[in-house]
């Protein structure tokens, strides 16, 4: 006696083995030995059960036990009608899966053309590709229906009841979508394929226990008390079931494409790292940037082009984190360290975009009074007007706020145009790049100043809440990683710009006090370029600023040396033209305006974020009012306690620097702690996504090393404020 996995097809080399061919005759023989079983009731496996999974792959274990069958059953074979052909033997059904297959390989190579999503387009016409669909169709149908017969006569019903039986061929459609990640764990994943399995099979976010209970109670499952059984141990199959392979692959018409690169679908992702890294920007910032330039000249260029992959770098492990895992930093920080760490991280995070927040309204203010000389107060409330709107237009969906914000934030690169005629010599920015001033405190705080704003916690929440809200697939990772890649280069291209150009336009050297920048000497500089006004055209041979207005004369009287920088702010009035004034006025306002204003707005998104993830409640805040009243009331209140602070105290003075330096300092270090730990855990991130080798522990290093520089930079400012 043969076993099934003995039984054969012959056919002949001049009529070719097709898989409909052969399940055509094996489901003819397996009809003929299963007749007793034509009265069970049990349900066959549906097409998707047995022919894929979201890989494009079918599990050799599970075909093993489905097609294993009895030592009772006789070979059977078809020969064609060509008697003097040679013969093909196919061996059991695995085989005919395999020439599946091969026929599907084949046609694919035939002209075809795949889109993103998978679908093929081909060169025949539409109703060829009915027929072929329909003749694919009907194969797997038949294989459906042979894998039926022979699983009915199986050696499941020598070991166990026909109730443990018929709930084993059941429950192995959820065993295999929860391993496949086509096992949906919140409806809240938005269509997408669900969180990423880990090692060991388990779903992050979701504990072994919940695992058991969904799976027992999916509809598919009929007996719930054999199910729990079953969770815990599956029953085995035939002790003379054959040994297939674990895996067997069968080509993927949609997993193939994607690797493929589809711009339009870039742009449709576009968003979350360019939005953040342009926050990045932000007035404060571009104040810092004005004045390493005016300081250090180009000295402090090079640190600005190698925070570009330090900003890639942490920025991209929140996009992973986020389209493994579906969940936003708070949530796994409270998943996997505790609630505590939860708390005091969110804490922080909200006080921190407080913070930020009064500091964007306190630099929007002093921008307008620079330049229009508008008081700030006036100002700030058409700020604070602005940004409700903005909050209420939140409404029509979060892709209209980014789409709102990436447009705002892009104005700050009309500083990336204004270096072209700032008059800056490459060669000296070049030599610029190797001149270190370590020994000199002012330079270590500024250097500390820029390095501290490249990772900013704030950013770091928000992207991976914004992933999360975007519903990003794990497939769009690629994506998603350019977005982000982009956004750290513009941003820190912004910044550089800043730098060579006051560093060719004001340059007055670290013991100047003309060094500390404002936006009115930032506008005057720029009106200087636009006006084509050189050095030489000034004074003959003069080759900076400093050659034509040098510091006074230390041993002047106060008087005397406050007479002497009059002079100078007259004569500076005289280097540009009315028209290329207001020029220059109008360009920094608006770019100064574009970085405040996208600052604010992430600023009022995330700490809502973070909030509503801490409690539990939904976290989509784009919605109208009676959807999500409490998200609103957050958003809102948010943006009242920056404006209150920039209405009632003046937070120019030492002590707001402080207090920014200080929560910078304590959360910098547990949220770029908690980053790494999270995307370096197999209990988070599958190892495909997790950090690992050399990359981790250089992300170990960097991230210290910026946390050092920004703890450092807490403590000169609280030693010697400004």
């Amino acid at each position: 006696m043969e076993s099934t996995d003995n039984c054969s097809i012959q056919t002949t080399s001049t009529c070719t083995p097709t898989a409909t061919n052969i399940l055509h005759h094996e489901n003819e023989r397996i009809k003929d030995d299963g007749q007793q079983h034509d009265n069970d009731d049990t349900p066959s496996p549906s097409l998707e059960d047995i022919s894929e999974n979201s890989s494009g792959e079918i599990d050799g274990r599970e075909m093993s036990r489905i097609f294993s069958t009895n030592s009772n059953s006789n070979s059977s074979t078809s020969t064609c009608s060509n008697p003097n052909s040679s013969t093909h033997t196919a061996t059991s059904i695995k085989e005919a899966c395999v020439l599946i297959s091969a026929e599907k390989e084949e046609e694919l190579t035939q002209g075809e053309q795949k889109n993103y999503y998978g679908a093929v387009e081909t060169e025949n016409p539409e109703e060829e590709k009915k027929d072929e669909m329909a003749q694919e169709l009907h194969v797997l149908e038949n294989v459906g229906e042979t894998t039926s017969l022979l699983h009915d006569s199986s050696s499941y019903t020598n070991q166990v009841d026909k109730e443990q039986a018929h709930y084993n061929s059941t429950t192995s459609i959820a065993v295999r979508k929860r391993n496949t990640n086509e096992y949906k764990i919140h409806e809240d994943d938005g269509g997408d394929e669900g969180r990423v399995a880990l090692d060991d099979g388990t779903i992050p976010g979701i504990t072994k226990k919940q695992d058991e209970e969904e799976m027992i109670n999916s509809p598919l499952v009929p007996n719930k008390d054999a199910a729990l059984s079953h969770c815990r141990h599956l029953v085995p199959t035939s002790s003379t079931q054959t040994n297939y392979p674990e895996k067997l692959e069968i080509p993927s018409s949609s997993s193939n494409n994607k690797n493929k690169w589809n711009f339009s679908r870039f742009l449709r992702i576009l968003g979350p790292g360019m939005m953040v890294c342009l926050a990045d920007t932000d007035g404060p910032c571009l104040i810092t940037a004005a004045q390493s330039g005016s300081q250090y000249k180009y000295s402090l260029v090079l640190c600005q082009l190698l925070l570009i992959p330090v900003l890639y770098a942490a920025q991209e492990l929140t996009a992973r984190l986020a389209v493994c895992t579906k969940e936003g930093t708070t949530a796994l920080i409270q998943q996997q360290y505790g609630s505590f760490w939860a708390w005091f991280a969110v804490t922080l995070h909200v006080i921190m975009c407080w913070i930020g927040q009064a500091s964007e309204f306190g630099s929007i203010g002093q921008l307008y009074k620079d330049a229009f000389g508008i008081d700030r107060r006036i100002t700030n409330t058409v700020q604070f007007t602005f940004l409700c709107f903005i909050v209420y237009i939140g409404r029509l969906g979060y892709r209209i706020t980014e789409i709102v914000g990436m447009a705002v934030g892009s104005l700050q690169f009309v500083f990336v145009i204004l270096m072209f005629v700032s008059q800056v010599k490459v060669d000296e920015v070049i030599e610029g790049l190797a001149e270190f001033h370590f020994k000199q405190s002012n330079y270590e705080i500024l250097l500390a100043g820029n390095i501290g704003a490249v990772i900013m916690p704030w950013m770091l929440y928000y992207q991976q809440s914004a992933v999360c809200e975007r519903q990003l697939k794990r497939e769009d990772l690629k994506y998603e990683r350019v977005d982000t890649f982009v956004g750290a280069v513009l941003a820190q291209l912004v910044m550089a710009s800043m730098v060579i150009g006051m560093g060719s336009l004001r340059f007055y050297g670290n013991d100047d006090v003309r060094s500390s920048m404002t936006f009115g000497d930032i506008i005057k500089a720029y009106a200087q370029a636009l006006s084509g006004t050189t050095w030489d055209s000034i004074q003959p041979g003069a080759t900076s600023i400093l050659d034509i207005q040098p510091i006074p004369d230390p041993t002047l009287s106060l008087d005397q040396q406050n007479a002497i920088m009059m002079k100078y702010e007259t004569d500076i009035d005289t280097w540009y033209t009315p028209t290329s004034y207001q020029t220059a006025k109008w360009v920094t306002v608006l770019g100064v305006s574009g970085a405040c204003t996208v600052a604010s707005m992430v600023l009022t998104i995330t700490s809502v974020w973070s909030v509503t993830e801490i409690l539990h409640i939904k976290r989509d805040l784009f919605r109208p009012f009676h959807e999500r009243p409490v998200q609103y009331f957050l958003q809102y209140g948010g943006l009242i306690a920056a404006y209150t602070c920039c209405m009632l105290l003046d937070i120019s003075q030492s002590w707001f620097a402080i207090l920014t330096q200080t929560i910078n300092g304590l959360l910098i270090l547990p949220v770029a702690l908690f980053l790494w730990l999270l995307a370096s855990s197999p209990n988070v991130l599958p190892k495909e996504y997790r950090l690992s080798g050399w990359y981790k522990w250089t992300l170990a290093i960097v991230f210290m090393i910026i946390c050092a520089y920004c703890f450092y930079g807490m403590v000169q400012e609280i030693i010697n404020p400004v």
